[in-house]
């Protein structure tokens, strides 16, 4: 006795008959859920770097707030005694994110070697190595930025001797 066709009898018939119609569809398909879940990685991305962002920005504004007003009886507060403060809570504060407590203390690491401070930049750079490094992987990128920084400190503090040294 004769029953009535399943759907997937039918799928099946028309895939066989239709092949090329069936692997376009397939593949449209196909590219929509890739390209979903692209987007979503991508959105995904975004969100996790504009907190960094976020973290960083509070960061900076928050060590101009914090400088004593009474620095110098008055007189201007150097760059360099602002990023001394600044590196003294990085652990504190991006401590749980390992790349980014590095990009900071590189940034700091950075601005006091600018300053003529490079003893003290490549202290920081040093122990925030010391701290984050086997947290990474060694081909990231900020970990090998963390290490340019670190050639740079030593190489600008071999090339700075104060007057009266010999």
């Amino acid at each position: 006795r004769a029953r009535p066709t399943s759907w997937l009898y039918r799928a099946k018939k028309f895939v066989a008959r239709n092949k090329l119609v069936a692997g376009a569809a397939t593949a449209a398909v196909l590219s929509l859920v890739i390209g979903a879940g692209v987007a979503g990685w991508q959105a995904h991305e975004a969100r996790i770097d504009q907190r960094r962002a976020e973290q960083v920005k509070a960061f900076l504004a928050s060590i101009f707030v914090d400088i004593d007003p009474n620095y110098g009886q008055g007189a201007r507060v150097p760059a360099s005694a602002i990023l001394l403060k600044a590196s003294s809570r990085i652990d504190n504060e991006f401590g749980a994110d390992p790349r980014l407590a590095l990009e900071v203390a590189t940034l700091v690491s950075n601005g006091l070697v600018e300053t003529n401070e490079s003893k003290a930049g490549r202290e920081v750079i040093e122990a925030a190595l010391k701290r984050y490094e086997s947290r990474l992987s060694s081909s990231d990128p900020q970990l090998l930025r963390a290490r340019g920084s670190e050639l740079r400190a030593h190489a600008a503090q071999r090339a700075y001797r104060p007057r009266g040294s010999a």
